[in-house]
């Protein structure tokens, strides 16, 4: 194309100098024969327009698919962490971190999965992380010392102490909330206390539910 742009350039400079040097009689260059000779770079323009204009449709509706498929992976995640499978919990909380992590997920979108420790159990506050923690390793002696006395019993504890099952879904869920939290922080520049790193680094407790 550029080739032909180069003939035609050409092609038109000899015969304006014809043109030119040649009596007024002799003169017949016209304004079509200008545009004939300009038809190859007016082809070679069109076609880098229509190039361009695919090019950008091209992107945007891959970059709508992309954002497309990010909404369904966080969806479906999201389901998995609130199911009573361990296992989906599990799988859930790992994609939502890979999701954290992703090029496709911007800052605003980060701060929407804020919403998954903001609305967990100790919702990351330290003195519920160690509540928790306490009631984990007491089990069920943590309600009977409570009951004589021997322990407080905070009025908002979501779980109930003396139920080793429900105390360790809790602290599952809680450990893989504190993870997510961990990977957010950093992606986003924010401080993260030592109560939450602890508990991300805690291994997920069996699931005691179907023995």
């Amino acid at each position: 194309m550029l080739f032909a742009f180069h003939n035609s350039m050409q092609i038109l400079e000899v015969a304006v100098a014809q043109n030119s040097s040649s009596s007024p009689n002799q003169q017949s260059m016209t304004f079509w024969d200008i545009i004939a000779a300009l038809a190859p770079w007016a082809a070679f323009l069109t076609a880098v327009v229509v190039a361009g204009i695919a090019w950008k449709t091209l992107q945007h509706q891959r970059a709508n698919d992309a954002r497309t498929e990010w909404w369904r992976r966080t969806q479906w995640a999201l389901e998995s962490t609130a199911s009573k499978d361990s296992r989906l919990q599990r799988i859930g909380g790992e994609v939502l971190k890979s999701l954290a992590l992703s090029n496709l997920t911007s800052p605003e979108d980060k701060q929407l999965l804020d919403s998954v420790w903001q609305e967990s159990s100790t919702q990351m506050n330290d003195h519920r992380i160690a509540q928790l923690l306490s009631d984990s390793v007491r089990g069920s002696n943590a309600t009977n010392k409570a009951s004589a006395g021997g322990v407080e019993q905070p009025e908002d504890r979501p779980y109930d102490p003396a139920n080793r099952i429900e105390v360790l879904d809790t602290l599952r869920r809680e450990i893989q909330a504190a993870q997510l939290k961990v990977v957010l922080d950093q992606e986003l520049g924010r401080p993260t206390s030592d109560a939450v790193k602890k508990l991300a680094a805690m291994p997920l407790p069996r699931d005691e539910s179907s023995r």
